[in-house]
């Protein structure tokens, strides 16, 4: 029987490899190792790292699971080859799609990536290393086929193509996403996609075309989200049978609806004719049409549509043309104000508005859960929230979003979430005196944070997502920062729910954070010590400013800093590059895991002797790593300033001239088990200029030290010297010690040895013949194995 973990279903997949097929199983055999046979009729399928087998008696089934979760894995793309595993982006998607998903990381290059990518579900393709938006920007140049099924995303890139960036004639229902893009075609669509079904996103994005459109989307029914983008669409126009959602966006070229969708427009310029065709209904709320000799609407449905307010700068007669009924509310004409006879004008009633609900002020609504519950009733999801302090414990509804209008809108409280759905609030302050977001109930509502403050008032401590028994949903922290006066617990969430946190810095030092599968951040920093059970962490670009406590979990930590001590338990596997990691004096890491601790590029802060502390059965796989005044190659604990380690002894070679690594030119320094060195150059030669130090002496007896090692020790008296050579006792010298005397007065030199050592020299002799004699002295130790010291003499010696 042969075996292996299939990566999609997590579970082993076997087939019976059996020498005697009328017969029972024989053996099992294995990718190394040989065939394993049974003892009394059995064999042990273990575990390994990362995994456990579990067997169901009576059913001739064992099972295998990866243990945590299976993770957040991603993939590094560099231009540069050996930058990193993989230099295309196909391949990565390739691999990541393999493993079952993944994030695939892109590093800038100077020229573009071409490639006409596959894509799959569950991978996003993020660039990496833009300084700013538009800088250093990752650019993907080529026509890419979408999964027909589940998400992709890209982000923080350059989409760049001679026609379409996503191309496809299936009746695809996967979710496509482009967030912080730059697109730039010749002649196509962003969404060449005619058939598709699903939901398509593009937000905080922009468009430098020379001829684009958003979608071509002309017999399916796909939903595009369109936020806080600029200059989308330019010459193409967009054409679509589905719905639309835009907010806060500028859109450069003229889009038509044919189908029965809805559109909906916040906040939003057009600078081209919107069509609304078919059965389409919809409404447009703060509207800037700037259309120039075109018509800004043309309207031909037999659906309601609405303009409760939009300014309107046309040259054209009608503004607004069509032969339907057109709903109208507050309209701003700039220049030509002609309506098209053949429209029937009606009137949009109070009742009837589908509009964002504002709060604060002068407006109709004086507190957000007023607005809140009426928005619910008629269907809305937007609330607008004026400048002021709102002192409300709201109850939330799903898919009602609540937008502030900056940080002087404070939302003061803590509030109830509905049981499923998603929420947002945006560009406003939430503050409490104890959590902002509490429930001990078992929902699994996702929220969405955006360019918030948050405050814990001063003397209390509070959690920002207090859910501990919360199911799933997707927690997104993006552009958020801490003002609290007290103490702010970033997250208390159940071991089902992900937190994604993104250009945001929250929490209090000191302060703890557990629960969630997925903690996914990325230029963030995270002020809490942070308990990790199960599921995984991924950081990149990142501070944890605290302690981080990892078990039976998949941890990848690249480029960040670490301000206090890594704890890993049960079964855990950690990947640690490019970071820093800041716990002095104590130590950096405290291994007790069955993992793999895999560190790499980075520098440990601590003056502890034990920085990577090893006390479970795991291990480290170890490449180079730096210390405060050291560095270590496959080592945790170097001694000195730099330290090589080797199992096998092959320490350093020193090659000239390597242009092409052939290396022809060397020298080989390896160390044996015992320390001794070898220097083993490619010419055979070895030039080692030494410098003989010196010791005189001018008194008339003398006792070796353990600094006398290679040294030329002159004795000058004019009287005779006695030169003794020490036993263990007096000073230990080592093995193989060597030093050469020199009389240099007139006075003769007797060499003496201490106790019951010995000393050997021709004929016995241990005197110096004259002046200027010159004698080595050579300790052999314990060369006859009798516990003495063993003494050769040498050189010019007499009777």
């Amino acid at each position: 029987m042969q075996f292996t973990i299939n990566p999609f279903t997590k579970r082993l997949d076997a087939f019976e490899q059996d020498e005697n097929p009328a017969g029972d199983i024989e053996y099992l055999v294995g990718d190394t190792g040989g065939n394993v046979g049974p003892t009394g009729h059995a064999v042990t399928l273990a575990g390994g790292i990362g995994c456990k087998t579990t067997g169901t008696p009576g059913s001739s089934l064992i099972t295998i699971d990866v243990l945590g979760g299976g993770g957040i894995t991603h993939y590094i793309v560099d231009a540069v080859a050996g930058a990193s595993d993989y230099q295309t982006i196909q391949s990565a998607i390739n691999a990541a799609n393999s493993a079952g998903g993944g994030s695939v990381y892109v590093r800038y290059s100077s020229s573009a990536y071409t490639e006409d990518l596959t894509l799959y579900d569950k991978v996003r393709v993020l660039g990496v290393d833009a300084a700013s938006f538009g800088e250093n920007l990752v650019i993907i140049n080529g026509k890419h086929t979408p999964p027909l099924s589940g998400s992709f995303v890209f982000e923080n890139v350059c989409l760049r193509s001679a026609t379409h960036i996503f191309d496809s004639a299936g009746a695809g229902s996967t979710d496509l996403t482009c967030r912080e893009c730059t697109f730039d075609l010749t002649n196509g669509y962003i969404f060449y996609v005619p058939s598709w079904t699903g939901v398509l996103e593009i937000h905080s994005s922009d468009d430098t075309s020379t001829a684009s459109g958003i979608l071509n989307n002309t017999t399916g029914t796909a939903t595009l989200f369109t936020t806080n983008s600029n200059n989308l669409g330019s010459a193409n126009a967009s054409i679509s049978a589905g719905s639309m959602v835009v907010r806060d966006s500028f859109i450069d070229a003229g889009m038509a609806f044919t189908g029965s969708g809805t559109v909906r427009v916040y906040n939003t310029r057009f600078d081209d004719t919107l069509e609304i065709d078919g059965t389409t209904t919809g409404d447009v709320f703060d509207g800037f049409m700037q259309t120039g000799a075109n018509p800004a609407f043309t309207i031909t449905t037999s659906g309601r549509f609405n303009i409760h307010s939009a300014t309107i700068a046309s040259t054209a007669v009608p503004v607004i043309a069509g032969t339907q009924s057109l709903y109208l509310g507050d309209i701003d004409f700039v220049t030509n104000k002609g309506i098209a006879s053949t429209l029937t004008i009606l009137p949009i009633a109070k009742t009837d508005r589908d509009t964002p609900f504002i709060v604060g002020g002068k407006c109709l609504f004086a507190t957000i859960q007023e607005a809140l519950d009426l928005a619910n009733k008629d269907g809305s999801n937007l609330v607008k929230v004026m400048e002021g302090t709102f002192n409300e414990n709201l109850t939330l509804y799903g898919e009602v979003f609540i937008e502030g209008a900056g940080k002087n809108t404070v939302i003061n409280g803590t509030h109830v979430l509905p049981a499923t759905g998603q929420l947002m609030f945006s560009n406003c302050v939430l503050q409490s005196d104890a959590s902002i977001f509490s429930s001990a109930n078992a929902y699994d509502t996702s929220i969405k944070l955006h360019n918030l403050d948050i405050k814990i008032t001063v003397g209390n401590t509070g959690t920002l997502f207090n859910l501990p028994n919360w199911t799933g949903g997707v927690m997104q922290v993006q552009d958020c920062l801490d003002f609290s006066a007290g103490n702010l617990i970033v997250y208390n969430l159940g071991t089902s729910t992900a937190l994604y946190m993104t250009n945001s810095e929250l929490g209090t030092i000191g302060q703890s954070s557990s629960g969630t599968p997925v903690l996914d951040l990325l230029n963030a920093s995270l002020n809490n010590n942070i308990s990790q059970t199960g599921g995984a962490i991924d950081c990149n670009m990142s501070t944890i400013n605290g302690s981080l406590t990892l078990t039976s979990c998949n941890a990848e930590i690249d480029r960040s800093t670490l301000l206090g001590v890594i704890s890993i338990a049960g079964t855990t596997n950690v990947d640690l590059t490019g970071s820093e990691i800041d716990n002095d004096p104590n130590e950096a890491i405290i291994h007790n895991s069955s993992g793999v601790v895999t560190i790499n590029d980075n520098f440990f802060n601590t003056s502890s002797a034990d920085p990577l502390l090893l006390t479970g059965a795991g291990s480290y796989v170890v490449g180079t790593n730096f210390f405060p005044s050291k560095v270590g190659i496959n080592t945790i604990k170097p001694d000195k300033a730099q330290e090589i380690n080797s199992t096998t002894g092959d320490c350093l070679r020193l090659t000239h001239n390597d242009a092409n690594g052939s290396a022809a030119n060397y020298s080989d320094l390896t160390v044996s088990s015992a320390g001794d060195l070898t220097i083993a150059p490619s010419a055979k030669n070895v030039t080692v200029p030494v410098i003989v130090p010196m010791n005189n002496q001018t008194g008339i007896t003398y006792t070796l030290t353990a600094t006398d090692c290679n040294k030329t020790i002159n004795l000058s008296n004019a009287a005779a010297i006695t030169l003794t050579l020490p036993e263990d006792a007096t000073e230990a010298l080592v093995d193989a010690f060597q030093c050469t005397i020199v009389q240099a007065g007139v006075g003769q030199v007797t060499i003496v040895k201490e106790n019951t050592d010995t000393i050997s020299s021709a004929d016995s002799l241990v005197k110096t013949r004259t002046q200027n004699s010159a004698v080595t002295i050579i300790n052999r130790g314990n060369y006859n194995a009798d516990g003495r010291n063993n003494w050769y003499l040498s050189g010019d010696l007499t009777a």
